[in-house]
């Protein structure tokens, strides 16, 4: 099928030189015979495949003496050379030229080859995101005006560069590459005001080698403290409770006994019983409270805790080493 096709292309470009001639209209006679030896050479050039030589040597001599033929030829020429918008465009342009001039044959060729291209021209739509006064937007260096925004426009396949930029504010500019067949969209944001930060890129996920969130502290009640606070407290609570038992035992036991006669009275025992018992809870009691208490005195208040944050991959930790 390739084979036909080349065989077909051949015979069209063969029909179209032959039909063009020498090209027509010439300015001045040093024109025209320029004209004619850059048509000849490409020719030659494309009869050999050398198409991206043969191009800029048609495209010369349709400058200094344009004519149908000579517009067909450096259309197919650039077709081959897989520039397909600028050939799509070219052939157009040959077919409206071959209907005014009445050439049926070259508007055959033409029409022939817009059929062949049409659907494997790429497109480029640019999207504006928000206008700003002033804005203007290019694509390859050729302004895109308002009314052309969101339209496909043909481009050649390759790499296109889009740029924006608006007074004070930070240019934007967005490079792509785009393949035959392929339509794309380049969406310009909204133009960071010059001097602001840059907008955050889309990506939420964090990279793996970025570096982790500096490391923070911050300052939380000590428990420890509190503990102890309380510990002693209750020391105290419970060693005064103590004494007070002990204190009641030891006037029923001195009341209820009769030291002459070495008699006493059970309630006289019995609070023999509870001053001992009082005795022992409150001396146990106030010594822990003491202790607890004093312990106070080494023991912060509050303690800071230090924040270090690692990340793997999309993962952050959080290590919490506390400081008293």
């Amino acid at each position: 099928m390739a084979r036909i096709r080349s065989i077909r292309l051949a015979v069209g470009l063969a029909a179209a030189a032959y039909m063009s001639g020498a090209p027509a209209r010439a300015q001045s006679p040093s024109d025209q015979l320029l004209a004619q030896s850059l048509f000849d050479q490409a020719r030659e050039l494309i009869a050999q495949g050398h198409y991206a030589e043969a191009c800029p040597k048609l495209a010369e001599s349709q400058r200094l003496d344009p004519g149908g033929g000579t517009l067909l030829n450096l259309a197919i020429c650039h077709e081959k050379e897989n520039k397909l918008a600028t050939a799509y465009t070219e052939l157009n342009a040959a077919l409206s030229q071959a209907l005014k001039d009445g050439r049926k044959d070259r508007e055959d060729i033409a029409r022939e080859h817009i059929a062949a291209i049409a659907s494997q021209v790429p497109k480029v739509r640019v999207h504006v995101t928000r206008e700003v006064d002033g804005i203007e937007v290019t694509l390859d260096g050729s302004s895109i005006r308002k009314p052309a925004w969101d339209v496909p426009a043909g481009v050649d396949p390759g790499r296109h560069v889009v740029d924006a930029s608006a007074p004070g504010h930070a240019p934007f500019r967005s490079e792509i590459v785009i393949a035959v067949g392929e339509q794309k969209t380049v969406t310009v944001p909204a133009l960071t005001p010059a001097g602001a930060p840059p907008p955050l890129p889309p990506s939420s996920v964090p990279a793996r080698d970025a570096a982790p969130p500096s490391e923070t502290s911050e300052t939380r009640t000590n428990p420890v403290y509190w503990g102890a606070l309380g510990l002693g407290t209750a020391g105290m609570v419970v060693g005064t409770i103590g004494g007070i038992v002990w204190f009641e035992g030891l006037l029923r036991r001195t009341t209820g006994c009769d030291t002459a006669r070495q008699f006493c009275s059970e309630s006289s025992l019995a609070g023999a019983e509870r001053e001992r018992a009082g005795a022992w809870v409150s001396t146990v009691a106030f010594g822990v409270g003491l202790v607890a208490m004093g312990s106070l005195i080494f023991i912060p208040r509050v303690k800071r805790v230090g924040v270090s944050p690692t990340r793997d991959g999309a993962v952050v930790s959080v290590t919490l080493p506390s400081v008293f």
